[in-house]
């Protein structure tokens, strides 16, 4: 099942902007002009370094989640730590 629609908004800036997008099974997909989009990996050897890193970022989430160590996503760089319980508990 797909669906479609499209939806306006004002922007800070006083323009009216537009999204079109559509919803399937893989999740929302909005298209617009003003929305960010997807860069082309210049040459093989940074394709492959960018590979690399996304998949020692998922391993570290691996890790982080079966040590039940919290990670933090608020920052530009992941943070892990472990959290204090330190309280008494009654």
């Amino acid at each position: 099942m797909v669906m479609r629609g499209s939806y306006e908004y004002l922007g800070a800036d006083g323009q009216t902007y537009v999204v079109d997008w559509y919803a399937d099974e893989t999740g929302f997909h909005p298209s617009a002009p003003h929305l960010p989009q997807s860069v082309e990996i210049p040459d093989a050897d940074h394709a492959e370094l960018i590979e690399a890193q996304i998949r020692f970022a998922a391993e570290e989430k691996a890790r982080a989640a079966s040590e039940k160590v919290e990670v933090r996503e608020d920052s530009d760089q992941q943070q892990y730590y472990k959290p204090s319980y330190n309280r008494f508990f009654y």
